[in-house]
């Protein structure tokens, strides 16, 4: 490996030494968690054969009673263990009994956390309803429902949520869009903020807002947050423009919402800008739709997608039917898809194969795929439409696959308004059909796999009602590239770390070994492989009076854990 500095670094290396790592304990004493997937972690010990964790509810307050009420036991090889499905609203205790070789064993203290109550495991108020579930050909994972504020399990069930005690997330504000990062970080946005948070709710990072005079972000982000590959975030954000006479655009009202997208660092500065105010022909947005031909100018835009190589954004209107292309070194609009608004509107590729849609996506073959809402409130169906993208003007759009949302009898198909789509890492699609209130997860060949309905009782009426979502998104678990670091001495002169794989899928890892005395990197380095359950063990010669920091990268994910030796 090119990059190891330190010729002493031995792979592999056996170690015949006990050792007690300085891991800590998690959850942490008195945690109060929102979500039931957990990672417990504990101290690591090279003479373990294996690690027992007991968990209690509730009442127990030493180790002589855990056995009366006993909610189970585990038994791991690593010093950590997941646990799921943990009920809401319990108080749990829990300790780990170390087995050595020698047949002794070492017990931890009583730990202890609580999971919070939320309304939406009453099944009085809240429902879901699981009509197809092919378990052998979908993989088990966790759907994120943003209208819902939760994620839940294939079976329906709450796996996370967003709790009124960490904020004022109440039912009745809306969450949009929420998206889970690889390091097991959530994005989303709550009107007018677009916000990068831990799963407990902790803020990463949130979108700055303007000033009285900044129309760029003054009035918040909608619809479309994204946290970009090059660590960058893009979010939509409202401009409104109030319209002279001069402008001659007889609409039905003067203030005229358009839309700017904006390219932030992580220090919230603005790196790209594009305004739809500067850039986009107005003019074409004089169609008359009342019946006194005033135009309804709100163009409605819902989404955004970037290209694989960052050359390219395409960014989604709904009311005026249309996907633009835009150039991001030019900011100028390159091709546009969909309806021809007037006489005027010539640099369009006039298409029907979508209507109102939602979710505008750049696919990595340059293909575009739309959640295609169509004129449903006026009996059309709805569908998933993906096109290629035509190479002049005159050429003719055409649907390279299309998924039409009436596929049996359960519901109707229309879907007037939300909706999205994320393509599984097995290719299968996931189909948010938004009003239509269902997800449903097909095969290519369009084999019905899965689906979920959802729905809430409504005091007023005392009644269920659908209860659909803007958008949802796909995860594995809570923890798809989750991992564990652990360090001991062999000898005075010789450290090691060992990395165990505890995430949903294989990995690699960048490592750092930073010397106290100094501040220096004494060895970096990449590992190789590690599969799912697997572990790296790494040596290194250390200095007398000097500790040492390793960091450690996930190459997949991002996710960073470091530990002191």
């Amino acid at each position: 490996m090119e990059r190891l500095k330190n010729k002493y670094v031995v792979f592999f290396f056996m170690i015949n030494f006990i050792v007690t790592s300085r891991a800590q304990f998690l959850p942490k004493d008195d945690a109060k968690l929102n979500y039931n997937q957990i990672y417990f972690e504990y101290p690591y010990n090279e003479n373990a054969v294996f690690y027992k964790l007991f968990l209690a509810v509730d009442s127990c307050n030493n180790k002589t009673n855990f056995k009366t009420c006993l909610y189970n036991t585990y038994i791991d090889k690593t010093p950590a263990t997941r646990i799921n499905e943990l009920e809401f609203g319990k108080k749990y205790k829990w300790y780990v009994e170390t087995n050595l070789k020698s047949g002794a064993k070492i017990n931890s203290d009583i730990h202890y956390f609580t999971i919070l109550k939320t309304h939406y495991t009453d099944t009085a108020q809240f429902k879901r309803k699981i009509n197809y579930n092919k378990k052998g050909k979908i993989k088990e994972g966790v759907i994120w429902c943003d209208f819902s504020h939760c994620a839940f399990d294939r079976n329906g069930n709450v796996v996370w949520f967003i709790p009124t005690e960490i904020m004022d997330y109440n039912e009745k504000r809306r969450i949009r869009d929420f998206k889970f990062q690889k390091d097991g970080t959530i994005t989303f946005i709550k009107n007018p903020d677009a916000l990068h948070t831990t799963i407990d709710i902790k803020t990463i990072w949130k979108a700055p807002l303007g000033g009285e005079n900044n129309y760029a972000y003054r009035d918040g982000y909608h619809h479309n947050f994204e946290k970009l590959p090059n660590g960058n975030y893009m979010a939509l954000a409202y401009d409104y423009v109030e319209l002279e006479k001069a402008d001659k655009i007889d609409t039905l009202t003067n203030r005229v919402e358009l839309v700017n997208l904006l390219e932030f660092d992580e220090n919230g500065e603005i790196v790209w800008m594009w305004e739809m105010r500067n850039h986009f022909p107005l003019d074409v947005l004089e169609t008359p739709k009342d019946a006194d031909g005033r135009a309804i100018i709100n163009a409605h835009c819902n989404a955004f997608s970037v290209d694989k190589d960052n050359k390219y954004v395409y960014i989604g209107y709904r009311d005026i039917s249309r996907v633009i292309k835009i150039e991001k070194s030019t900011k100028k609009i390159v091709a546009s898809y969909g309806k021809k608004l007037n006489k005027a509107d010539s640099l369009v590729n006039e298409t029907n194969i979508f209507n109102f849609p939602h979710n505008a996506s750049i696919l990595n073959d340059n293909q575009i795929m739309i959640l295609n809402n169509n004129d449903s409130r006026n009996g059309k169906i709805s569908s998933v439409e993906i096109f290629k993208q035509p190479k002049k003007i005159t050429d003719k759009i055409k649907s390279s696959w299309s998924f039409k949302f009436d596929f049996d009898s359960l519901n109707s198909g229309k879907s007037f308004k939300l909706g999205n789509i994320k393509i599984l890492d097995n290719g299968h699609f996931l189909i948010n059909q938004g009003s239509n209130n269902r997800i449903v997860e097909i095969t290519k060949n369009k084999e019905i796999l899965w689906d979920m309905m959802i729905y809430r009782k409504d005091s007023t009426l005392n009644k269920w009602v659908d209860f659909g979502s803007y958008k949802i998104d796909y995860s594995s678990s809570l923890y798809p590239f989750h991992f564990s670091v652990v360090t001991g001495k062999s000898t005075n002169e010789k450290s090691y770390f060992i990395i165990f794989n505890e995430g949903d899928y294989n990995d690699y890892y960048e490592f750092e070994i930073i010397s106290s005395l100094d501040n220096k990197i004494i060895t970096e380095g990449i590992t190789k492989e590690t599969k799912i359950g697997g572990k790296v063990k790494y040596c290194f010669l250390t200095q007398a009076n000097a500790s040492y920091k390793i960091k450690v990268t996930s190459k997949t994910s991002g996710k960073i854990k470091s530990i002191n030796q």
